[in-house]
């Protein structure tokens, strides 16, 4: 992916201790990205902190990206924000 796309945070859930998934869908009602298998996304996230996220979505499910994120309590502040800041109906910046 290269253009910056604005996605809504449509939904979050704890998958696991420590792991949440973030699922977002296009926040213009454009069309997301397409990606293949084993794809990154950039996210957005605040102050201009980036993170390379995973997608885990089936690519052929072209209306959503999912990720997860492991809570590291020694990291370096993305998976703090996304644990504690982030919630459903935020609008962000992916690439």
């Amino acid at each position: 992916m290269v253009a910056k796309q604005k996605v809504l945070i449509s939904a979050m859930r704890h998958e696991a201790k420590g792991i949440l998934s973030v699922e977002m869908v296009s926040a213009q009602a454009d069309d997301l990205t397409p990606f293949s298998a084993g794809g990154h996304i950039d996210v957005f996230l605040r102050d201009g902190l980036v993170r390379q996220y995973s997608l885990m979505n089936d690519p052929k499910d072209s209306n959503r990206y999912q990720f997860a994120v492991l809570l590291e309590n020694q990291g370096r502040g993305g998976s703090a924000f996304v644990h504690q800041s982030l919630r459903v109906g935020d609008v962000i910046e992916v690439s």
